[in-house]
């Protein structure tokens, strides 16, 4: 089983599903030669945590070490693996860019990233959450899809649970996320993308809640079908600040009760002895 890959300098393309599917492939170095790479070249490749691109290539780059390869020219992230730091100049997650790379257990999507493409992170049942940052615009059909697998570790299914999207977005696929998400957050405006958001909603088939910012029930009701607002919640977090607001308007209520008890009490005493 092939474990590493060193290309020799003479090759200028990497063709499509070169490498499909080779689970004990660990690392990868791409020679500066290298031109083009095609779709699914290293989809299903789980095992790899070692992604270099070699200095001189003018088409690809892993900067930042971040064991990812980045298309230079468009700030493409185009592949990466389970040890993949996304860098903050990236500003599209390519199509299949994580496809299939089940070790994959966390990623920090940066506030740079407008584009997350179609089945960018498919079969990535190793992810339980994921935070979609404000600069995105657009989410492809199976970004997130099939995410959810049995899990060796810890010996039952899992998969993605939790999404939480701040972004306002533009578009969005109704097949976006796997459907066994049970936690869904909107932070964002949805005014743009409220039929297709809602379209999403209903391939959520295991979706418990909805949870949205203090104070946006009601806005998030106008914009969704009757049959999800049972399912909308203020984000737990955020709960404080409505006790805190009810605090801020009870505690001088209370105090104001007190002093208008006080002096009527205070009055009655004056005219008992008064009368007496």
């Amino acid at each position: 089983s092939i474990k590493s890959v060193i290309l020799p300098d003479s090759v200028e393309k990497i063709g499509e599903s070169a490498f499909w599917g080779c689970k004990s492939l660990t690392s990868i170095v791409i020679p500066a030669s290298v031109k083009i790479i095609g779709e699914n070249a290293f989809s299903f490749c789980a095992g790899l945590t070692s992604i270099k691109v070699a200095k001189g290539n003018t088409v690809f780059d892993s900067r930042d070490d971040c064991n990812a390869i980045i298309e230079t020219k468009t700030n493409k992230l185009i592949f990466g693996c389970k040890t993949t730091v996304i860098p903050d100049s990236v500003i599209e997650i390519g199509e299949c860019s994580f496809k299939g790379c089940w070790g994959l257990k966390s990623v920090s999507i940066p506030n740079s990233v407008t584009v997350i493409g179609k089945d960018s992170f498919s079969g990535c049942s190793g992810l339980n959450s994921v935070i979609i940052p404000k600069s995105a615009k657009t989410i492809g059909e199976h970004a997130f899809g099939f995410c959810f697998g049995f899990n060796e570790e810890i010996r039952r299914w899992d998969g993605l649970e939790s999404v939480i999207i701040e972004a306002d977005l533009e578009e969005i696929d109704m097949v976006a996320f796997d459907n066994h998400v049970k936690y869904l957050t909107l932070k964002g405006d949805i005014d743009n993308v409220r039929e297709s958001i809602a379209e999403c909603i209903r391939c959520l088939n295991d979706l418990e809640t909805i949870y949205v910012p203090y104070g946006k029930i009601d806005y998030y009701k106008s914009k969704l079908p009757g049959k999800f607002h049972k399912l909308l919640k203020t984000i737990p977090e955020e709960e404080k600040k409505e006790y805190m607001a009810l605090l801020g308007i009870g505690v001088p209520m209370l105090m104001m009760f007190a002093m208008i008890l006080y002096t009527y009490l205070d009055d009655s005493d004056y005219h008992s002895d008064y009368y007496f």
